[in-house]
């Protein structure tokens, strides 16, 4: 009797019920474990935190953040994907990144004097957070830094930019993607100030 072939494992593809088991053999037919790398889709639960600030973000009890590995439009993720590269579902991994492998250090050249007309009444005041558009048309979140008597300063730096973040991540599925699609949907950001 021929068996057939599992191609990817080599392994013959047999009958559990057949064998008279009762217990599933994964070995036999399930292929190789998949990792973090490059295209797959990767679903973590996370916390965020920072030594000034204490835990910025998390998700866990929520619904896992699920991105593409690889991807290179997620803000303060390149280092937090280079961690995880290798690792496999169940995985818990701690990580400290600094600024230049998290949110980038602070650009002075993101600091903008703005007429103070443009600045919503009710946020002209330090630290107040305002929406601008950016030289490509993107909407940014700035914060007003200083209030003079005809303009204002705001800061369009990611809120988290020089700062040293705190990783926990636990990986808790891996999807072999489809070079064919496009990148899970970003999520949208979060006003980590």
């Amino acid at each position: 009797m021929r068996l057939p072939r599992n191609t990817e494992t080599g392994w013959g593809v047999i009958s559990i019920l057949s064998l008279g088991l009762a217990m599933p053999l994964p070995a036999l037919s399930a292929g190789k474990e998949l990792i973090v790398e490059d295209g797959n889709d990767v679903s973590i639960e996370y916390t965020l935190s920072t030594k000034e600030d204490g835990i910025i973000n998390s998700n866990i009890g929520e619904e896992a953040f699920t991105y593409r590995q690889g991807a290179k439009n997620l803000d303060c993720m390149n280092g937090v994907q280079k961690r995880l590269a290798g690792h496999k579902v169940d995985d818990v991994v701690s990580m400290v990144l600094p600024p230049e492998e998290g949110c980038g250090p602070i650009d002075p050249k993101a600091l903008m004097e703005l007429e103070l007309a443009i600045i919503p009444e009710n946020s002209r005041k330090p630290g107040a957070h305002v929406k601008v558009r950016g030289p490509h048309g993107i909407e940014l979140v700035a914060v007003v830094k200083e209030i003079k008597e005809k303009t204002a300063v705001i800061d369009v730096n990611h809120p988290l930019a020089g700062k040293t973040l705190h990783f926990d991540v636990k990986i808790v599925n891996i999807v072999k993607g489809d070079p064919g699609d496009a990148a899970p949907p970003r999520p949208p950001d979060t006003d980590y100030r």
